[in-house]
């Protein structure tokens, strides 16, 4: 009993340090139902992730996939849920008129997220489509661009280990998120180094120069 009480004392107790440093209001534009919707959402947060911390890493797998389902039940598009094999597919927008197939899987105790780029690229870019993948690589910061070249085949791909995902908020919501618009600036320079036959350094700087909104294409190629 006393070994309860200590566990349940030592969960309240960050609460408790949570609604004091939650509760300094401006009293002038104090709205009491809003203080007490955004402190119930912290406390909710916390005893969940402290009840995934209690059920071990042997629930990990269990826990991720169930987050991951629940956040991909909102999507726009029909998804294909593949229990035995914990993946998920579905699709969305590239571009306004373009749609890409993505997978999330769960295996080796990581969530990996994949996203189809361009699924037929010609052979005779082969060497542009590994520059432009290689500048890509340099820029992100979680990913990577994968070339197939017996397929001709382009993907981006993110990786996450399971504790990232569960004892972080919205994790999954923000790393989906993520995978999804550096897809759509991956899709936006290969299908543009293709169409428009740009030279690969050129679409990379004119997509820094889109990112920053100041900058112009020839300043970016000047640093």
């Amino acid at each position: 009993m006393a070994a309860n009480d200590n566990l349940l004392l030592n969960l309240l107790k960050p609460v408790i340090i949570i609604m004091v440093f939650t509760f300094r209001p401006d009293w002038s534009e104090f709205k009491p139902g809003k203080w007490i919707k955004k402190t119930y959402k912290k406390i909710a947060t916390f005893l969940q992730i402290q009840y995934y911390a209690i059920r071990g890493e042997n629930h990990h797998e269990e826990i991720v996939w169930k987050l991951l389902k629940k956040e991909l039940k909102i999507v726009p598009f029909k998804h294909e849920v593949k229990e035995s094999e914990k993946t998920v597919y579905t699709k969305f927008h590239l571009a306004p008129d373009i749609l890409g197939n993505f997978w999330y899987m769960m295996y080796s105790d990581r969530l990996y997220f994949r996203a189809a780029i361009i699924p037929n690229y010609p052979v005779e870019q082969t060497t542009n489509i590994f520059i432009l993948a290689q500048h890509f690589n340099n820029q992100v910061n979680h990913g990577s661009v994968v070339v197939d070249v017996r397929l001709n085949y382009i993907e981006f791909r993110t990786t996450y280990h399971f504790p990232e995902i569960i004892f972080t908020e919205n994790a999954i919501q923000k790393h989906i998120t993520h995978h999804y618009k550096i897809s759509c600036d991956i899709f936006w320079a290969f299908n543009k180094m293709l169409t428009e036959n740009e030279e690969p350094a050129y679409i990379i700087a004119e997509l820094i120069a889109k990112r920053e909104g100041v900058r112009s294409t020839d300043e970016v190629l000047a640093t």
